[in-house]
């Protein structure tokens, strides 16, 4: 299995103060220079989504080599060399930067994405704080994949009253809206609790083939930008 995220690229833009036309951003970070596990804090708490996963600290995702950064590359993966004890989960790491955004242009590029049984790799955004709990400040999923499938999802999770109803399949994007639905319907509604989607599904498109799993590795990965525009 592979079982891993390879980026050799990650970093971003945000608006400059004359304006947010196509040539208005200045670029405001560059994650793969210096330490890029400094800039990142490793979630260590159970997983709010209930896997069957252990999110280890880096200490001990360094010692297990589950993560390790080159000159031109990072490494992130799974424990796939040792037998699971019964009653335990399979380590693997989640980092959620410690910087925080409220706008901006962000682009990694990944050579190699988590692909398997049981693998659910993601790459994703969200706000909350202890004022406002999830989703009041919403989550933006940019690459979210299962198992083999060989489609990627971009997908938003919020409070009620946004749907994108009005976002038309091959006009507004090249790919197609999920209907992985109860009614088999478009999943336009980002609500997580929507009528007539399962809980927590949100609005969510599925990408076109080959942008994961097996399909995205074998044609060398692949790179992701996503423009976040409040206005």
């Amino acid at each position: 299995r592979q079982l891993v995220w390879v980026a050799t690229a990650a970093g971003g833009w945000l608006p400059a103060a004359s304006g947010r036309g196509s040539s208005d951003y200045v670029w405001a970070e560059e994650y793969m220079k210096g330490d890029f596990f400094d800039r990142f804090q490793f979630w260590t708490d159970k997983d709010p989504t209930n896997g069957a996963v252990d999110y280890v600290s880096r200490s001990e995702a360094e010692r297990a080599n589950l993560v390790r950064k080159s000159w031109d590359g990072v490494y992130m993966g799974v424990d796939s060399t040792h037998k699971v004890p019964k009653g335990k989960f399979r380590r693997s790491v989640r980092l959620q930067s410690r910087l925080a955004y409220n706008e901006g242009l962000f682009i990694i590029s990944v050579e190699h994405a988590p692909t398997g049984c049981g693998v659910w790799p993601a790459f994703w955004m969200y706000g909350e704080d202890k004022f406002h709990t999830w989703p009041d400040w919403g989550e933006l999923d940019i690459i979210e994949g299962a198992h083999f499938g060989n489609n990627s999802y971009v997908t938003l999770h919020t409070g009620p009253g946004c749907r994108q109803d009005h976002v038309a399949e091959g006009r507004d994007f090249s790919a197609t809206w999920s209907r992985n639905t109860p009614g088999g319907t478009a999943a336009t509604n980002c609500y997580i609790h929507g009528r007539r989607q399962w809980w927590n599904q949100g609005c969510s498109q599925q990408s076109i083939n080959n942008t994961m799993g097996p399909g995205l590795n074998l044609g060398g990965g692949g790179t992701w930008a996503t423009e976040w525009d409040p206005e």
